[in-house]
């Protein structure tokens, strides 16, 4: 299994699967599977599995303890 982080939708709630590694890539939008949503990952009520402090240490400075 890889490393993924779970990013919620602020419009319908719903978490789904991201890679981490796309979570630091500057302007980029996640795109919520459920109900279309596009939105930046900063404006999500919830991430888990990356840590912005470590966004720039690759993958496994991504995973949290």
């Amino acid at each position: 299994m890889g490393i993924c982080a779970y990013v919620r939708c602020p419009r319908c709630r719903q978490d789904f699967v991201v890679s981490p590694s796309l979570l630091s890539v500057e302007g980029i939008k996640a795109h919520c599977p459920f109900c279309d949503a596009s939105f930046p990952p900063e404006e999500s009520p919830r991430i888990v599995g990356w840590k912005k402090e470590t966004a720039g240490l690759g993958v496994a400075g991504a995973l949290r303890d």
